[in-house]
């Protein structure tokens, strides 16, 4: 009951789960639980997969701790062995709306405090969380229904379940009852090859250094996009702003790369664009070339590192950036430095008119090794290209005729279909035969 001086401003839950479920993914939520579970043993085992990248000391993470994922149409499951949740964690901040203060002094994945229960929302309407930590055990069951309509915000503990309910330290979430639209997506194939191809991305950091996820049984594997080495040196910069550091890695993909790339960006080891190509890492920004197919080599990484979790550029879904940040423009501006020479070297070795360019590049492409970015040296450098001395043994001549002389001439040689190559190749051995 309010006062007759106040005036009722409290917010609705079903309004309030509608906003906070409205902009975000099937698969965003799934990947806000696997970020749940990463980010309590990021803190529980003192993991660190940036080493990886930068270099120093790099502690693995144990085979003990995995991941198991199960999607059907009537129920999902996520079970971890990554630590687990304290009961007074569970109480007193775990599952906050949003952080009670912000999360500094160590690395990890959570920050807003939002992530877990809009999951809980967007897929169901019963969810059962058990954690268990040393010798304590907490079970909670949630009716989405049954909380909106009452009173409260909180939620209560279970009678404790046996400690032998789980079998090591970790986490399991089931959530019953799935929203409808979300049991007929389950239902797709499609969808669950969708859903372990974003994981793959998203975790291919902590998947390297030993992390093991399954979804329905089937392990996750991960692989990095590599650069190419020995005639050609990437780029490395290494920026430190806001208590944030950042690195910097841009190159060519190897030839055998038949996949456009772009760039790569993380925070904390967790992916947050994949091969971006659009204005949010520069493409066609201030004198900024639009990403073109002739750029299709280039590849750049970024990795943005920090124990102040809400200085790093992510937004609360991890799926998109915040650009107007200081740290993300600071970052932008030496990836537009950086890519520069990449991209002066692709314009120049696959021009729109001449053929000898873009010999050049595919030989030196051919002649490079592939290398994934943790067998890169760590060290601050210029991207560079080591041109051969001797000049080859080839070279290509090109040059512009009428169509209508160059049809005469393949009349001539008695076969209209013959390439402008062949064309060129037999006019030149005519002229060597004729007049030398």
């Amino acid at each position: 009951m309010i006062k007759e001086n106040e005036i009722l401003a409290e917010p609705q839950k079903t309004f309030f789960i509608d906003m906070l479920t409205r902009d975000i993914g099937i698969t965003e939520s799934i990947l806000d639980l696997i970020d749940n579970s990463i980010h309590s043993l990021i803190r529980k085992k003192n993991i660190d997969v940036m080493p990886i990248i930068t270099g120093g000391y790099q502690r693995k993470i144990s085979k003990d701790n995995s991941i198991q994922i199960k999607i059907d149409d009537s129920k999902f499951s996520i079970l971890d062995t990554c630590g687990g949740i304290s009961r007074e964690s569970a109480r007193n901040g775990v599952f906050l709306f949003g952080r009670s203060e912000k999360e500094r002094g160590k690395l990890g994945l959570g920050l807003y405090g939002v992530g877990m229960k809009r999951a809980f929302f967007k897929l169901g309407k019963l969810i059962k969380i058990i954690s268990k930590v040393d010798h304590n055990i907490f079970q909670i069951t949630i009716n989405v229904d049954k909380w909106k309509n009452s009173k409260s915000w909180s939620f209560a503990f279970d009678p404790d379940p046996s400690i032998d309910t789980l079998d090591q330290f970790g986490t399991m979430i089931e959530i019953k009852k799935l929203n409808p639209q979300i049991s007929k997506l389950f239902n797709i194939p499609s969808i669950i090859k969708e859903i372990s191809d974003r994981v793959a991305e998203a975790y291919m950091l902590f998947i390297k250094n030993g992390l093991h996820i399954t979804i329905n049984g089937e392990t996750v594997e991960s692989e990095f996009p590599s650069f190419a080495v020995k005639r050609i040196t990437p780029a490395r910069k290494t920026l430190h702003v806001d208590r944030v550091k950042i690195s910097i890695i841009a190159g060519l993909a190897p030839l055998e790369s038949r996949t456009p790339h772009g760039w790569y960006v993380f925070c904390n080891g967790r992916m947050i664009l994949n091969h971006d190509q659009t204005r949010f890492t520069g493409w066609g920004t201030d004198r900024f070339p639009q990403f073109h197919s002739k750029y299709n080599h280039f590849i750049g990484q970024v990795y943005f590192s920090s124990t102040f979790l809400d200085r790093l550029p992510w937004d609360t879904t991890k799926s998109r950036l915040v650009t107007e940040t200081p740290v993300y423009q600071a970052a932008l501006n030496e990836m537009k430095i950086q890519a520069r020479p990449i991209i002066n070297t692709l314009s120049k070795f696959y021009p729109s008119q001449t053929e000898e360019e873009e010999m050049l590049g595919k030989e030196l492409l051919q002649d490079s090794e592939s290398v994934t970015v943790d067998k890169l040296p760590y060290k601050d450098v210029a991207f560079g290209i080591k041109m051969k001395k001797s000049p080859p043994s080839e070279i290509t001549i090109s040059y512009k005729k009428p169509r209508s002389e160059v049809d005469r001439a393949k009349k001539a040689m008695g076969n209209k279909h013959v390439s402008n190559r062949k064309i060129g190749e037999f006019t030149f051995e005519y002229f060597l035969d004729k007049e030398t």
